[in-house]
């Protein structure tokens, strides 16, 4: 509702409008070809009492840079070549194998300040419950480990690994866990999903939205990836086929780009979690530490019948109701 209530005015000359551009970002295969686009962006500027703040305008060069340094400019001003910005909240990168390779390592850092401050509360407070945790969760750190992953999928899973370290070193110490156990049973029965898993589930979302969304500017975008995908470009549509495929157990994704549909990528969305599923019952009973799980919450006659998600997750509150009623009972049973 707050939110709802926001509007945004800006400044100029001590007037004041609701209406103006911002974050508008140019693309070129060639220096000349963005020179022209600067010069016609100006022209249209200026045709409609518009100005361009040249102080906060510069050039990223992507891909292999060329041999002679290109000259660009905006009323004879010369923009500055940058490596790296942010841009809508997300950090570019052009020198790095991974352009959003710099964005996942500031999100680390800052998701690992935030789940140290949200735990630095037991110090004052006592130990914090799991659930109490889990909200403290998902309303602090889960948005900087999922930030921008609807647009930076997770073909490459080496490089998620500081993200994915401050979710299971949070977990640990929520459920007081040993710094080696395993933690795919205790993310359950916090409600919590592994971190590619979730990123995966987020990334499909958006491609539901893209598909009915009434905006003309999104849907459009999906169309041209829909375009490459298919003319056999390197697209968004082939990285998220990669990042399903790369998961622990993968997620096939072989429906013709050219017709994707919303029954399309519900089906995805479902055999993502028939995955999770299967990723969890293959852990728990090849685990020499889940032997509470492999006899008693996850027998093999159990796994036979095929659990959904939801089931695993009645599993989990039947675990963590045991281990509540244990602690109560025999505190030193633990």
């Amino acid at each position: 509702m707050l939110y709802k209530r926001i509007r945004y005015v800006v400044r100029f000359k001590g007037a004041y409008s609701e209406f103006f551009p911002d974050d508008i970002i140019l693309l070129s295969h060639s220096a000349a070809g963005l020179q022209v686009k600067l010069d016609a962006l100006l022209s249209w500027c200026e045709r409609n009492g518009l100005t361009i703040n040249v102080l906060k305008s510069f050039v990223m060069v992507f891909g292999p840079l060329p041999a002679v340094r290109p000259h660009l400019s905006i009323r004879d001003t010369e923009l500055p070549i940058v490596e790296s910005t942010v841009y809508v909240g997300v950090t570019l990168t052009s020198t790095a194998r991974n352009i959003f390779h710099a964005h996942r390592v500031a999100q680390a850092a800052k998701a690992r300040k935030v789940a140290n401050a949200a735990l630095g509360l037991e110090s004052y407070l006592g130990r914090i419950p799991p659930q109490v945790a889990r909200t403290l969760y998902t309303a602090r750190v889960d948005p900087h480990l999922v930030s921008a992953c609807t647009i930076d999928l997770d073909v490459d899973a080496a490089s998620l690994q500081p993200l994915k370290q401050v979710q299971l070193t949070f977990v640990r110490r929520v459920l007081r866990l040993p710094a080696q156990s395993s933690v795919l049973a205790p993310l359950l029965d916090l409600g919590l999903w592994p971190l590619r898993y979730r990123r995966c589930h987020l990334a499909i979302a958006y491609a539901r939205y893209l598909l009915t969304s009434p905006a003309q500017v999104p849907r459009a975008a999906f169309q041209a990836s829909v375009q490459l995908a298919v003319a056999g470009h390197p697209t968004w549509l082939t990285d998220l086929k990669h990042a399903l495929a790369a998961l622990p157990c993968p997620v096939r994704f072989d429906y013709p780009w050219a017709t994707m549909s919303v029954d399309h990528v519900d089906e995805l969305s479902r055999a993502l979690q028939a995955s999770l599923c299967a990723y969890v019952t293959e852990h728990v009973h090849t685990s020499r530490k889940l032997t509470v799980w492999q006899n008693a919450l996850l027998p093999l006659d159990a796994i036979a019948s095929h659990p959904t998600l939801e089931q695993l997750n009645l599993r989990t509150h039947a675990y963590r109701g045991l281990n509540a009623w244990r602690y109560t009972i025999y505190p030193t049973a633990l």
